[in-house]
């Protein structure tokens, strides 16, 4: 569990130079269960835990034993922006990682450092200190206080906010346990701000390292919960796909994941004749304070929806518990009546507006979200976001079963409608972009009502929920535009946006042998003109977040 550094760095030196002995040892089969036996792939990865080793060394001294834990970027297949609402997502990890080095301390100082001290610099806190300044609360209660959001305020998103978040979770989590001092180092390969979930990871692996160190007993359909929740610290109201995807992947397969209540449903193969392309278009969706506005908005905008259906059909009411509850199965209904549901929803809602329209007790948990961004100019975009949901769940239950099937073409059109439903722009011809918007219309939703009561069968399939784009708007040009030279390449089956949005990376499922095509185009007709550097990574699914341990 924990080794002195040169005892690590001697068994990983074995294990690049492709020693069979070392591959076999305990530690062996742990690296090759977690990342394969691609030459490549273990170089790359033993490198840098390498490297962080040193740093370690360098920086706090070689005399005492240390632990180490690592964390995966993930890739969410489908289901973006519903996880906090109860959809399923279909994530897998990449060969991209955080790896932290970790080594137990007799007080209640954290050290933290990075290999890249210029980029994030070294921090010291003493956890009784938080502890008084921050006391603990119930979670919900103490991520909204004044006293936290104003000392997230006095920080400016500092990469040690996300470790901080593991730490008083966890703290709040066990308030009986004084969670110990650690000494940190970190370093990392996964795109920053790039739509894969650095910041996750950077929790993920710290709650790694704070169970490693303090024995906790945490079960693991809790673990990305309280990840989760440790991530409200630094000021967004996300879900935990991104936490549960970096815990619970596999190599060479695709998890389905549910929430409330929290299970994996199923696992699958990822096509071997096929890859994912990730292509950062260089635009940072960096955290900042007006982005926690946008997103925390739209998740806003669902409750907004949830409230008025239930308000407006109490016959359903009590089936509506999370917003992925809102479909024909559930509430025993057709498709064209959750249709007129949404048609029945205001385009656009102001907070005074949904103050007159829903009692205190109706918008309870509404209230609550106001409290998390400022107002949006123009109001929340009700009804656009509420048919993006209502699709995304679908589309998202759906995944697994496309690629049980073998049909990549299929999965690779759901990617393309929930693009469309995160799209803003679209081309116009002559290089140009025009704005785009899928649609919510009072038009739009009278033909959906329409095509899904016809007779026919084939219009009525073409009303399906899971075809219909809705529209969320949470991409950004250059992504768009990537999406469109991605679709344009022979070989390619879909591309979307990954991650949450407002800059970041597309993701493209094609052919293997389609890769040097994707990567030329891409090349030619993006990254020379837009950024420089050309960050195209085909990406290999390997196992989960976790410490190395010796099996």
């Amino acid at each position: 569990m924990f080794k002195q550094i040169r005892e690590w760095i001697e068994s990983l030196n074995a294990m690049r130079a492709g020693d069979m002995e070392a591959l076999s040892s305990p530690l062996g089969r742990r690296i090759v269960r977690t990342y394969g036996r691609a030459p490549q792939i273990l170089r790359q990865r033993l490198t840098l835990i390498r490297r962080v080793l040193v740093s370690f060394g360098e920086t706090y001294g070689r005399e005492r034993p240390v632990g180490i834990v690592r964390c995966p970027g993930r890739i969410n297949l489908m289901g973006r922006h519903v996880d906090h609402q109860g959809g399923h997502c279909n994530p897998m990890a990449i060969d991209r990682e955080l790896v932290m080095v970790v080594q137990p301390r007799s007080d209640d100082i954290i050290r933290l450092a990075n290999v890249d001290p210029v980029s994030f610099p070294a921090r010291r806190f003493s956890l009784n200190e938080l502890k008084r300044r921050l006391p603990p609360d119930d979670w919900w209660s103490f991520v909204n206080a004044q006293t936290t959001t104003d000392f997230i305020a006095d920080n400016g998103g500092d990469w040690s906010l996300y470790v901080l978040a593991a730490i008083l979770r966890f703290q709040n989590k066990f308030p009986q346990r004084g969670i110990q001092g650690m000494n940190l180092m970190v370093a990392g390969d996964i795109p920053i701000a790039a739509g894969l979930s650095s910041s996750s990871a950077l929790v993920v692996a710290a709650v790694e390292s704070v169970v490693l160190v303090n024995g906790l007993p945490v079960e693991e359909k809790e673990f990305p919960i309280l990840c989760g929740e440790g991530e409200w610290f630094v000021g967004t109201r996300g879900g935990f796909n991104d936490h549960a995807a970096m815990k619970l992947a596999e190599r060479e397969r695709v998890l389905k994941v549910k929430f409330f209540d929290f299970a994996v449903e199923d696992v699958v193969d990822f096509p071997s004749d096929c890859c994912l392309a990730i292509c950062d278009s260089g635009i940072k969706a960096k955290k900042s304070e007006n982005t926690r506005d946008i997103y925390n908005a739209k998740v806003t905008a669902y409750a907004i929806a949830k409230a008025l259906i239930k308000k407006e059909s109490p016959r359903w009411a009590d089936a509506i518990e999370h917003f992925r509850d809102i479909r024909p199965p559930n509430l025993g209904t057709s498709v064209a009546e959750i249709y007129r549901a949404i048609l029945n929803l205001p385009l656009t809602m102001s907070r005074r507006a949904c103050r007159n329209a829903l009692s205190p007790n109706e918008r309870g948990e509404i209230e609550t979200l106001f409290a998390s961004h400022r107002d949006p100019e123009g109001g929340y975009d009700v009804r656009g976001i509420a048919l993006f949901g209502l699709a995304e769940c679908e589309r998202s239950r759906l995944c697994a079963e496309y690629l049980r099937r073998g049909d990549v073409a299929g999965l690779g059109r759901l990617m393309n409608i929930s693009h469309d439903g995160d799209r803003v722009t679209s081309a116009a011809g002559d290089g140009k972009r025009i704005e785009f918007r899928a649609g919510e219309s009072d038009e739009l939703l009278s033909d959906l009502i329409s095509r899904a009561e016809s007779d026919d069968a084939a219009t009525k399939e073409t009303a399906a929920i899971h075809l219909q784009p809705g529209s969320y708007r949470c991409s950004a040009l250059h992504v768009d535009l990537i999406v469109d030279i991605a679709k344009s390449t022979p070989g390619v089956y879909g591309a979307q946006l990954s991650g949450a949005g407002l800059g970041g990376c597309a993701m493209v499922l094609l052919d293997r042998e389609a890769s040097p095509g994707l990567s030329k185009n891409l090349h030619e007709r993006y990254f020379e003109r837009n950024a420089p550097g050309d960050s195209f990574l085909i990406c290999t699914p390997i196992g989960g977040s976790g410490p190395l341990l010796a099996e």
